[in-house]
């Protein structure tokens, strides 16, 4: 039989069969799938960036800064605006008081000579005897014994709280004492009685003793303190107005000109609050501080002794 010779066609396939012809019992390589991103795979450029070395450990994640919830807003403008510092005894709020202090002190000035005439006009019996009780409320010969006696009751009782609060109600009401005593000195002012029309007769360092009324900064020292020492809510409603009565008391009796009062019971609200706070931040002074009696010439010294 003669062989038949076969196309170049053929012969190409028939190499092609043989070369890619697979050996017997040999699987089928499996068709490669598409290659899928996980769902937290990165992008390839940021995996670049956070490539680390073979062996590597994987630095820690550190969850986002969260400002406390305490924090403090910035500031508005460039410039935030400057706070007093913690503790300060004098605050802005002072100065703001003292200035509208001020303003009701020149306010009233103009009102003392109406004042005083009326005192004159309405001058009955009944007037008279409710202005000599309403000042006994801001005489010290009355108020420290009072706050004796309710230290005294706290210590016989085992209130410490009682004893410790007339302590610090008697330490405003000395401080405000004390201030106002330096203002007499240095104003010098005479009292109505003694030029009835001339409430602008001051003389410094002169004696005269009538700007302010000691009394009125008593009276609403011993107020603020005691306003401050307690949480009744009746108590500011006693207080004060018993406060106000001993310093018409003065103006009515012609001891002072209505401008003496308006100041002084300006000075002993401001000097009763401040010390009486001031003194509660300082608890420990007063576990052991005691009130001392002593008796002079004149009569008796009330005085407040303690350790520091």
């Amino acid at each position: 039989m003669r062989p038949r010779s076969l196309s170049p066609a053929a012969a190409l396939l028939c190499a092609a069969a043989i070369l890619y012809a697979a050996p017997a019992g040999a699987q089928p390589p499996p068709a490669p799938s598409p290659a899928v991103p996980p769902a937290y795979a990165e992008p390839p450029a940021v995996m670049l960036l956070y490539a680390a070395p073979a062996g590597a450990q994987p630095r820690p994640v550190l969850p986002p800064a969260v400002p406390p919830a305490h924090a403090e807003p910035p500031a508005a403008g460039l410039l935030a605006t400057p706070r007093e510092p913690a503790g300060s005894f004098f605050t802005r709020g002072d100065a703001w008081f003292a200035a509208a202090s001020a303003a009701g002190i020149a306010a009233a000035a103009f009102g003392d000579r109406w004042a005083y005439r009326a005192s004159q006009r309405n001058d009955g019996p009944g007037l008279q005897r409710a202005a000599h009780l309403a000042e006994h409320l801001g005489s010290p010969v009355y108020v420290g014994p009072a706050l004796l006696a309710g230290w005294a009751a706290g210590r016989f009782t085992g209130a410490s709280g009682l004893s410790q609060g007339a302590a610090r109600v008697g330490v405003a009401v000395l401080g405000a004492g004390a201030l106002a005593a330096g203002l007499k000195l240095a104003a010098g002012r005479t009292r109505p009685f003694e030029t009835p029309d001339d409430p602008d007769d001051f003389h410094p360092f002169s004696g005269k003793s009538s700007f302010p009324s000691g009394h009125a900064t008593i009276a609403f020292a011993a107020a603020a303190a005691v306003d401050g020492e307690t949480r009744g809510r009746w108590v500011p409603w006693l207080a004060y107005p018993a406060a106000t009565a001993v310093a018409w008391s003065r103006v009515h009796d012609h001891e002072h000109w209505a401008s003496d009062v308006v100041a002084g019971a300006a000075l002993g609200f401001w000097a009763g609050r401040k010390l009486d706070a001031a003194a509660r931040e300082h608890r420990g002074l007063f576990r052991g501080a005691r009130f001392l009696v002593r008796r002079s010439r004149r009569g008796y010294r009330l005085g407040i002794e303690t350790r520091f």
